[in-house]
């Protein structure tokens, strides 16, 4: 063998070595980092100062404390690292009533839990009972006791109903529109109580009480319509029965009961 293939080959071997006994110090160096990390991780989970004191819980209206906090499952006393609080998220988004839950840990020993709820618009007659939904037809309770402060929505014909599901309706169409209308009377802040939505023939219905009824007629404009409405029931006299046309969006006019 020439001595240049010798010197050669005797440089790969000992570049061979250089990088066995590189691979050997990494290794050993992820080992010693490793082992660094869980030493750190056992003295945190067992280190009283991260133990949970204090809970913070924001944003509830509807839902009590103590469902939320059964959902949660949280216990003073355990390390706030041995809770999984993606788990608890999901657990609390259970509720019927609950929209969103952010958990959050709060160092050295306190968790917070933000709530978003849903909101209720109104409520379907069904079975004898009244099942209490929100804008997108979302059942959030079926209760025995009908909940006059939530608008009576008319005419759509329950099919299946269950808390934390959507509703199934006959009617689905009229469903979506008669929330629509819901949501239009809640964006344009209407402070008078809607007593019920419905429809008949072409027309669209609201009644405030036993009081007023206004009459919409179709379902096109309705967030001009309920705009102008706003200002027309600021006018009427309190406690004055009668009927608001609001069939043209240009011009809505009170026509009191004789």
């Amino acid at each position: 063998m020439p001595d240049t293939e010798k010197w050669e080959s005797s440089e790969k071997i000992k570049e061979i070595r250089r990088e066995r006994k590189l691979k050997k110090i990494k290794r050993r160096k992820r080992f010693i980092i490793t082992l660094l990390v869980l030493g750190v991780m056992i003295g945190i989970l067992f280190t009283p100062i991260f133990n949970l004191k204090h809970i913070e819980l924001n944003g509830v209206l509807t839902v009590s404390e103590l469902e939320i906090s059964d959902a949660a499952a949280l216990t003073t006393g355990t390390n706030i690292f041995k809770f999984n609080i993606n788990k608890i998220a999901e657990n609390i988004e259970k509720i019927p009533y609950i929209d969103n839950a952010e958990v959050i840990r709060k160092y050295p020993n306190k968790i917070i839990i933000n709530i978003t709820e849903k909101v209720p618009v109104g409520y379907i007659e069904w079975n004898k009972n009244y099942v209490i939904i929100d804008s997108t037809g979302f059942c959030l309770e079926i209760t025995p006791e009908k909940p006059f402060w939530l608008s009576d929505i008319v005419g759509v014909g329950i099919v299946t109903a269950e808390p934390g599901k959507k509703i199934s309706v006959e009617n689905i169409t009229l469903l979506s529109e008669l929330l629509e209308l819901l949501s239009a009377i809640h964006n344009n802040e209407i402070d008078f109580k809607i007593a019920s939505v419905y429809k008949e023939k072409d027309n669209y219905y609201i009644t405030t009480s036993d009081i007023i009824t206004v009459k919409l007629g179709a379902a096109d404009q309705i967030d001009s319509k309920t705009a102008m409405l706003k200002e027309v029931l600021k006018q009427i006299p309190a406690e004055t029965p009668g009927l608001i046309d609001a069939t043209n969006s240009e011009k809505i006019y009170f026509k009191p009961n004789e």
